[in-house]
């Protein structure tokens, strides 16, 4: 598979984003299948823009392909603003080479048996058998290709086992948050392609609900238009009661108590810009939590960024059951130029606004090296 850089949704005046509106308008309506990627640790708010981006799509009568599949947990927890219409399956295809220069084939069939799907070839001068034949798969062939959040090659490789990106760069678009959030441009592309989508409530409410957790309920990054989106959600018709349901019932007493363990074990380093939150594998245990899940870690960092002074970095750092130590750095921006720049001095990607560090041996080791990189940079 060949992988091309993606044409990135980022433009600031207003000329630029009704240009942008209009290509995509342009695009979608001559185009009919569809592909809506998601990076391996995508966030909530992510998968519901993503959600939301389908319902659009579908209402234009287009194919809609979702990689990966969204989770069971997340269908269970947004079911009832989900849209019935079901993504197009993957269909997979497999070409079945048969060397010409050693074998006549007279004739082709097949027949289906009670366990098996039987292929039939005859063949002239030499029977076939499996050295001889060569399977080679073939992804679905797609039109356009949306990416939410900057997916890695690891996720890359893995989508082009199942579908064929377009070789137009602009046909494989990534919608970051840079310098707006996602779903605004979510929002903005909607209106633009198809504004009679909207006459589902489904589709404001899904909207408005990953606009809500991505401003972390219009606390964090709120601009003039984010506002101005928030209240055109609104207006368009947004059911609030179902939003603060689906938060209610996620609730989680477990959560709370790991919250707690993790603000009994926080400190600030004013020196340093930043929030320290230290969690052993016990808390984890305890708490009934797993290690392997960042945004975990992500949510415990809004948590205690909403109840102590605020610092520009949180960290939180936490104990595999292996004894491995690893840090999830969080800027409480998107786009911090102070979070990328510590990034790159540690050699890691940035995923929207936080990254997890490579593991430490201690919870010493650990913060005496990102301390070091932290005064480097501040």
């Amino acid at each position: 598979m060949s992988i091309l850089f993606p044409f990135y949704l980022n433009v600031k005046n207003t000329t630029n984003m009704q240009e942008r509106n209009e290509m995509l308008y342009n695009l979608i309506e001559n185009s009919n299948s569809f592909a809506l990627l998601l990076r391996s640790r995508a966030s909530e708010h992510e998968t519901l823009s993503r959600e939301a981006l389908k319902i659009v799509l579908q209402s234009k009568e287009k194919k809609v392909y979702l990689s990966p599949n969204t989770p069971d947990s997340f269908k269970k927890k947004w079911s009832s603003l989900l849209s019935e219409e079901n993504s197009t399956p993957l269909d997979y295809s497999t070409s079945i080479q048969i060397p010409k220069k050693q074998f006549k084939i007279k004739e082709v069939s097949y027949e289906e048996g009670d366990d098996n799907f039987n292929l039939n070839i005859v063949s002239e001068n030499n029977g076939i058998n499996a050295s001889n034949v060569i399977f080679t798969p073939k992804p679905v062939p797609i039109d356009v290709v949306f990416c939410f959040g900057e997916l890695e090659m690891e996720d890359w490789l893995n989508i082009g086992r199942k579908i064929s990106t377009p070789e137009e760069q602009e046909k494989i678009i990534s919608i970051t948050p840079n310098p707006r959030t996602i779903s605004e441009k979510i929002n903005d592309l909607a209106r633009a392609v198809n504004p009679e989508s909207f006459e589902q409530t489904k589709l404001s409410t899904l909207l408005y609900a990953s606009l809500h957790l991505e401003t972390e309920k219009f606390t964090k990054n709120v601009t003039e238009n984010v506002l101005s989106t928030g209240s055109w959600l609104v207006s368009a018709g947004v059911d609030q009661e179902t939003i603060s349901k689906i938060e209610e019932e996620g609730k989680n007493i477990n959560f709370a108590q790991l919250t707690g363990r993790a603000l009994a074990r926080t400190r600030i380093n004013k020196n340093l810009k930043s929030i320290w939150t230290f969690l052993s594998s016990k808390d984890l245990e305890k708490t009934g939590q797993k290690d392997d899940n960042p945004h975990l870690f992500y949510k415990i960092s809004q948590e205690i960024q909403a109840l102590v002074p605020s610092q520009p970095i949180s960290l939180v750092l936490w104990q595999t059951k292996g004894g491995q130590i690893l840090c999830l750095i969080r800027s409480s921006e998107q786009n911090s130029n102070l979070l990328q720049k510590i990034a790159e001095r540690m050699g890691i990607n940035v995923e929207n606004n936080f990254f997890v560090t490579n593991s430490y041996t201690s919870f010493l080791e650990a913060e005496m090296k990102i301390q070091q990189a932290l005064r480097e940079i501040i």
